[in-house]
């Protein structure tokens, strides 16, 4: 099984100590406990009400989950906690950019696996973290191809590689036909990522939160900041979990059906797109740079991607599921269209 690095394994989590019962003045935190319109925001947030619905949500014990500033500082956190220039961190090609952005501040190697829009297949992986002691990350569904794997892939990655934390990034698996999340948190060497960013459509509240073995928890604690998800985010965060599931769904479906909409509709003219699980279509083929042009100039953006040199014409399109925001993104896309095949 692997532990974190040395730095890491020698620190203890940042919290302050108990205090006896009955105590009602506390003054042993520097906080300014004004009476203010949001609440207790004089006090420092406590992330352990979010912690514990996830936790029963997910039915997994509470030790189990740990909220963060975005899925992103999870994987950071994770990196920090078990990656240095003595380890090596495997992921896919392309992948969310940041799992090895974030790999390379740790100082660690990275070993990539190219996966776009064929299966990804178990040797390969396995192949690639042959005598790691590390991380193997895999997005899925994967960022940006919302190309998604099998669950069971993961669950044998681990299994066969106990000395290497397999790192399941789960950002988009709200809109994935399989959520693996129960499976996985059954397993001592996985750790899953996920947000309220995505399906649960707060991404301006920078809310997400890990899920792994409690060992692996407890690193990623002292891997980081306190308090570092603020105390609207996280009330936020609660409303939505305990009364926004329907909504939630309800995105999710429509989502899911402009996906096949749009692809179809992009492949009669001719641009390709790998098989989304995810809320977006990945845009490929050389006429895609001039058709995001053409959209640029009718007001529509699509993410580029300048620093992959295998996605250089392609373009990420993000589905805007209310129906006039659609019908106007299909209707420029029908005049571009027609501006290029002239």
């Amino acid at each position: 099984m692997i532990t974190p690095v040395p730095e890491v394994a020698a620190l203890t989590a940042y919290a302050s100590p108990s205090l006896p019962a009955g105590i009602d003045l506390r003054l042993d935190g520097t906080e300014r406990p004004l009476p203010l319109p949001v609440g207790e925001a004089g006090s420092y947030p406590k992330a352990a009400e979010l912690e514990a619905a996830l936790a029963e949500r997910l039915d997994v014990p509470k030790d189990r989950v740990l909220v963060t500033a975005g899925a992103d500082e999870a994987l950071d956190r994770i990196c920090r906690a078990y990656l240095s220039s003595a380890r090596v961190a495997v992921t896919t090609s392309p992948t969310f950019e940041m799992i090895k952005h974030y790999a390379r501040l740790a100082g660690s190697a990275l070993r990539e696996v190219p996966w776009y829009d064929e299966e990804l297949e178990l040797t390969a992986l396995l192949d690639a973290t042959q005598g790691v002691r590390g991380i193997a990350a895999v997005a899925t569904p994967n960022n940006p191809t919302g190309v998604a794997v099998d669950p069971a892939l993961l669950v044998e990655l681990a299994k066969h590689r106990q000395e290497v934390l397999v790192v399941a990034d789960l950002a988009y698996i709200e809109f994935a036909a399989a959520d693996p999340t129960k499976e996985l948190a059954k397993l001592e060497n996985v750790v899953m990522t996920r947000t309220f960013s995505k399906a649960w459509g707060i991404p301006g509240a920078r809310v997400g939160y890990a899920v792994g073995p409690a060992g692996v928890i407890a690193a990623m604690r002292v891997a980081g900041g306190p308090y570092s998800v603020a105390r609207p985010s996280l009330a936020l965060a609660l409303e939505r979990l305990r009364g926004g599931e329907a909504e939630m769904r309800a995105y999710v479906a429509k989502a899911r059906d402009e996906v096949k909409r749009m692809s179809l509709f992009l492949a009669k003219h001719g641009i390709s797109v790998p098989m989304s699980q995810a809320n977006f279509v990945l845009l490929t083929g050389s006429k895609v740079p001039r058709l995001a042009e053409l959209l640029a100039k009718r007001g529509i953006g699509l993410r580029a991607f300048p620093n992959d040199p295998r996605l250089a014409d392609a373009r990420r399109m993000v589905m805007p599921v209310d129906d006039t925001t659609y019908r106007r993104l299909e209707g420029a896309l029908g005049e571009a269209f027609a501006e290029l095949d002239k």
